[in-house]
């Protein structure tokens, strides 16, 4: 969240710096000046302002991305655990003895 946050800010702190160094486009239209010269001239000023605005956007976007996925985080819940099944009761005494196996089955004869 907190490189959000930065990369937010700092998108709008080169977008004033932009704006504070923004080139004044002097054009002197006279009826002699040919058209296509004036806009060849201010052709390359504007590229660069385009290009300009485009990466602050993307910067922006990245930004207000990262910063509301980190939101997310602080919004939602813990999953909570899974239950358990209570724990079982430790008999109160000690469980008889097993009974001992017949030694003889009744109508099978012993060798």
């Amino acid at each position: 969240m907190a490189v959000g946050i930065g990369l937010v800010l700092f998108t709008f702190y080169c977008a004033y710096n932009a704006f504070l160094e923004a080139t004044q486009l002097e054009l002197l239209v006279t009826g002699a000046a040919n058209p296509w010269e004036a806009f060849t001239a201010v052709l390359g000023p504007l590229v660069k302002s385009c290009i300009m605005v485009m990466f602050l956007g993307v910067m922006g976007w990245a930004g207000v991305t990262l910063t509301s996925r980190g939101a997310q985080l602080f919004r939602t819940p813990l999953p909570k655990a899974p239950a358990r099944a209570p724990p079982r009761p430790l008999p109160s005494a000690p469980a008889p003895p097993p009974s001992a196996p017949p030694t003889a089955y009744p109508g099978v004869e012993s060798a």
